[in-house]
Formats: structure tokens, C-alpha cells, sequence
């Protein structure tokens, strides 16, 4: 799944590719918490920085996150006078969602929320993320609001964790420009995503990568 988006003089790549673990080096290691890196040289070599989204503005940097039921949001914004275009790879798993990655990298995004675009990657649908109490009493202590989140089906609870994120933590953005076509259920994908509730591995995993190109 890949895509492109002409944003002002630039055009923005994207993607989800599924990848054997190791294959790319990471950016980062991903720890289910609120913390981004700027990536504006080249990869670091050696332990790559504890965050769960990179942000850039150097053109043909790819930058990526990597998910196997978590959701992976990419952000994009155009140039505007000094204001270089942006792209974000963000990693939010329902416990940086819990603890707000999104928010957290929206609070540093330069461009006004009118002018980003989102795009939702696949994860671990409604239709399969089920949650037991525990669960609910670690995220209503947060969010103590979470109850038309939550659905009951057959004797069981699911958590609606796409439209958490984009209905909630997303909510400054115009739903025009939030980007659901690739917001498909990891867990009953066919064919088949890779999916640690279904597989009870992260190998493979969803490569999620977004990149400036050239301008045109």
C-alpha cells in the first residue's frame, strides 16, 4: 500500500510494505511512550534513541515506524514562505496513545493543523481489539471518558482505537484531511498483515514510511 500527496511545490511518498524484522535499520526504539526525535542528518549509527515518532524536513529522507497491530499516523504539511515542508512517522500503540504520542508530536508541528494532512495505517480493528478490565481501568484513568469508545458484543468489550485517535486525539483536524483508506483491521486482513494478536509475533512487521520528494 503506497501513495503520493502533491502538498504546495512538493510531492510526499508514503507507505506500509510488510518487512522481516531487521531488514531496515530502525530509527528509533519504539517504547510505547510520548517521546520524537528530529531527523535532519543521516541515521545515527550504534542504539538507535528510545521514541515513538520521528519527524523530518530534509527532502528524500525517509523516515518510518514499524507496527503489527499498533497504529502507525503519518503527517505531512506543504512549504509555506520560511517554513520548510514536514513529514511525521509516529508509532502509537494503545499505550502511547494512552499517554499521547499524537498530541505530543502535534504540540511541535510547525504548520497549522488546516494544512496537514493525516494518513491512518493499518492496525488492530474495532472488530478485533478486545480489552478486559484491566485494560479499562489503566486508560479511564487517564481518559476518563472512554465509554463511546468502548463497544459490547457477545459478552465482550472492543476498543475503538482508530476512531480514539482520530476522533479525539485528531480532533483539530478537519476529517477531510485525515486519510482512513489504508485503516484496514491487521488481525482479519486478507490477504494477510502481519498481526501480534493473531501471530503472537512482531516478525514480520508493517514498515510505515513517509518522504519528502523533490519539489516540482
Amino acid at each position: 500500500m503506497s501513495g503520493h500527496l502533491a502538498l504546495g511545490s512538493h510531492h510526499v511518498a508514503f507507505g506500509f510494505e510488510i518487512e522481516k524484522k531487521g531488514k531496515t535499520p530502525p530509527w528509533v526504539k519504539q517504547v510505547h511512550g510520548v517521546d520524537w526525535i528530529r531527523a535532519n542528518t543521516q541515521m545515527a549509527s550504534g542504539e538507535p534513541m528510545a521514541a515513538d515518532a520521528v519527524v523530518t524536513d530534509r527532502v528524500g529522507a525517509e523516515i518510518y515506524v514499524y507496527t503489527a497491530d499498533c497504529i502507525p499516523v503519518l503527517l505531512a504539511s506543504h512549504q509555506s514562505g520560511t517554513r520548510p515542508a514536514m513529514v511525521a512517522a509516529i508509532h502509537s500503540g494503545w499505550r502511547g496513545t494512552m499517554k499521547g504520542i499524537v498530541p505530543n508530536v502535534l504540540k511541535v508541528w510547525p504548520a497549522p493543523l488546516e494544512e496537514t494532512r493525516v494518513i491512518i495505517g493499518p492496525a488492530l480493528g474495532n472488530c478485533h481489539f478486545e480489552v478486559r478490565q484491566d485494560f479499562i481501568d489503566e486508560f479511564t484513568a487517564v481518559h476518563p471518558d472512554i465509554d463511546s469508545f468502548l463497544e459490547k458484543r457477545d459478552g465482550k468489550t472492543f476498543f475503538r482505537h482508530f476512531d480514539f485517535v482520530c476522533d479525539r486525539q485528531l480532533a483539530e483536524i478537519d476529517e477531510s484531511q485525515i486519510d482512513r483508506t489504508s485503516a484496514i483491521c491487521t488481525y482479519c486482513s486478507t490477504p494477510e498483515l502481519p498481526s501480534f494478536r493473531r501471530n503472537k509475533s512482531t516478525d514480520p512487521q508493517i514498515r510505515a514510511w513517509i518522504r519528502i520528494e523533490h519539489s516540482h
